[in-house]
């Protein structure tokens, strides 16, 4: 039986006949298929070595950022790490330390990081660079007869949807945190 090489995440897409959208196959058990426009955003998205987070999003500013979000992260950080140069740094630079603004030297621009909205962006922009983003927390402990859930923690426009409002937010008498 002839053994199936995967291409290194770093080298995908592979494509055939020079052309990346319609060249493009996936396999599975059945066969080859054409990679959905989807997939093949996603292959290119993770063909970078050094991640994502850390990509410069053009047209998003400090005037995108929840900064009551952001001012409840730096209390956390000030409590854990009350004598660390940067609590006394603005807000802009405190984000820029942290990998959460970030400026192109080459070009000059400068703006937030995909890390930067996601944690601690206003819901609109989130929503807006990131439309297939879905926060949602379902709890399914304790469940009775045809319950679906017994908690659920999704967007329901009373709070500002990043990822570390999100992770805060208190679910049926308990508080995620992330460990």
């Amino acid at each position: 039986m002839p053994t199936q090489f995967r291409a290194d995440y770093t080298v995908r897409p592979v494509y055939i006949n020079n052309n990346l959208s319609r060249g493009t196959f996936k396999r599975n058990h059945e066969g080859d298929y054409l990679c959905t426009e989807q997939e093949l955003k996603m292959m290119l998205r993770d063909a970078n070595e050094a991640g994502n987070d850390g990509l410069l999003l053009e047209y998003y500013t400090m005037d995108d950022i929840d900064i009551a979000t952001l001012e409840r992260f730096r209390q956390m950080f000030q409590n854990l790490h009350p004598e660390h140069q940067w609590n006394s740094a603005e807000h802009k630079e405190f984000l820029t330390n942290f990998g959460g603004y970030t400026r192109d030297r080459r070009t000059g621009k400068e703006g937030l990081t995909m890390a930067g909205l996601l944690m601690f962006g206003k819901g609109l922009p989130v929503r807006e660079r990131f439309d297939n983003l879905r926060m949602d927390y379902i709890d399914k402990s304790n469940l009775i007869g045809d319950q679906r859930y017994s908690d659920r923690l999704t967007y329901d426009g009373t709070w500002e949807n990043n990822l570390f409002n999100f992770i805060r937010m208190p679910v049926g008498g308990i508080r995620l945190v992330h460990t």
